[in-house]
């Protein structure tokens, strides 16, 4: 019997720690490289979107859901910077993978192409949403796509092996 309750005991204890709270755990898709370092990014100010010119639409749907946000102000001549860059020579990234960078004064969104970039934009969103607080950990993120299909739909009545 001692032994029975000794052991609830410890799995109690164990089991009652809380978890680290990292915001980078609960992105989803888990990214398949995330790296945090020191400091954070604090939307509680004015910031400003440049962007390369193929990524115009990229950075109106960026503008869009930051206006969702209470006290965050888009302007040009912001201290705080968000930089959405083609980058050049990455071929491993393929062409939906991203590199997502956050610094304390600057976050670097860049894909070899539109996809990679929309999808970069997508996990700075989830991490700006999670919690209560408008700061993001600083770090740098690096994704793509494990397969070249997002899924895979096999219609059985009409396939029969």
């Amino acid at each position: 019997m001692k032994h029975i309750s000794l052991s609830i005991l410890i799995i109690l204890i164990v089991g009652c720690n809380k978890p680290t709270d990292n915001k980078l755990n609960y992105i989803i898709p888990q990214p398949a490289d995330a790296v945090i370092s020191n400091g954070e990014f604090i939307l509680s100010e004015l910031i400003s979107i440049n962007c390369d010119n193929e990524f115009e639409d990229v950075k109106s749907i960026l503008s869009d859901e930051f206006s969702k946000i209470e006290g965050i102000y888009l302007s040009d001549k912001a201290k705080k910077k968000i930089n959405i860059i083609k980058l050049k020579n990455e071929n491993d990234l393929g062409n939906e993978g991203y590199i997502l960078e956050i610094k304390p004064n600057t976050i670097t969104i860049s894909g070899n192409a539109y996809g990679g970039v929309f999808y970069g934009i997508q996990t700075l969103l989830q991490l700006i949403s999670i919690g209560a607080d408008t700061t993001i950990p600083c770090g740098k993120i690096t994704d793509q796509p494990k397969y070249k299909w997002r899924g895979f739909m096999l219609d059985v009545a009409r396939y029969f092996y």
